[in-house]
This record gives structure tokens, C-alpha cells and sequence, in this order.
């Protein structure tokens, strides 16, 4: 099954795909027990999650999705939301607790994730896995 992720981090990142691999390494499910992806895409099924004339295209021989915080919908939803900090914050929107599946309290709005954290600013980078 695809889902959608974000990833969040402070400064743009001078090589998208490199930073997105990097980020998402210690998640490989073939890898890790913590690991929740066997192979992901920048945008992939979610290339439309921002708004088209909020994307910023990034120089390259891709058009990767990245976009400003500020320019987030309110609306934006994601499964997984993830947060380049001191260490990798992962959040899961929906998680399994070993009986049942939960919602995470503030549900799916990433901009919601962001304020509990205290996040400001930034960039956000659209990410397709398969999980």
C-alpha cells in the first residue's frame, strides 16, 4: 500500500533525492525493526498534496515536490509525518498498538504536527512509500 509522508526540515536542502535517502535509511523495512517503507518516490501518487502554484521546482533533471511552510495548506494531510530536528522525529497519523489501529491524536494535519513540536518555518518535501 502507498502512503503519503512529509518531510519536514529548516533549510532547503542543496540535493533533494540525497537528503530524502538519507532521512529515510534507518526506516527501511528490510533493514530495521523500525523501518516502515520497502521503496519510496519524491511526490510519486501524492505529487498533487500542494497546491500546484504553491511547488517549488527544485533545478535539477527532476521536478521534485518541496514548498514552503508558509505556503501549506491548512488542509494538508499526510499518514506519515516526519521532522529533521536535533535527531528524526517519525510520526504516524495511524499506528497499530499490537491490538488494534489508533489515530494519533491531532489526526492528520501536518501543520497541526508542527505547532505541538514548535516548528516554524521550513520546508515541507512530499514523499510517496510503500509499506
Amino acid at each position: 500500500m502507498h502512503y503519503h509522508c512529509e518531510i519536514w526540515t529548516k533549510d532547503e536542502p542543496p540535493d533533494i533525492r540525497d537528503f530524502v535517502d538519507k532521512v529515510m535509511e534507518p526506516f527501511n523495512e528490510h533493514r530495521s525493526e523500525e523501518g516502515f517503507w520497502d521503496f519510496w518516490s519524491i511526490g510519486g501518487r501524492f505529487s498533487c498534496a500542494h497546491k500546484p502554484d504553491a511547488v517549488h521546482q527544485w533545478k535539477g533533471d527532476q521536478a521534485h515536490h518541496c514548498m514552503l511552510v508558509d505556503e501549506a495548506p491548512v488542509d494538508l494531510e499526510a499518514w506519515t509525518v516526519i521532522l529533521v530536528l536535533d535527531e528524526v522525529v517519525v510520526i504516524h497519523t495511524e499506528f497499530y498498538d499490537g491490538n488494534q489501529w489508533r489515530k494519533h491524536p491531532l489526526g492528520q494535519k501536518v501543520l497541526d504536527h508542527l505547532k505541538d513540536h514548535g516548528v516554524k518555518g521550513g520546508y515541507l518535501i512530499t514523499v510517496d512509500y510503500h509499506g
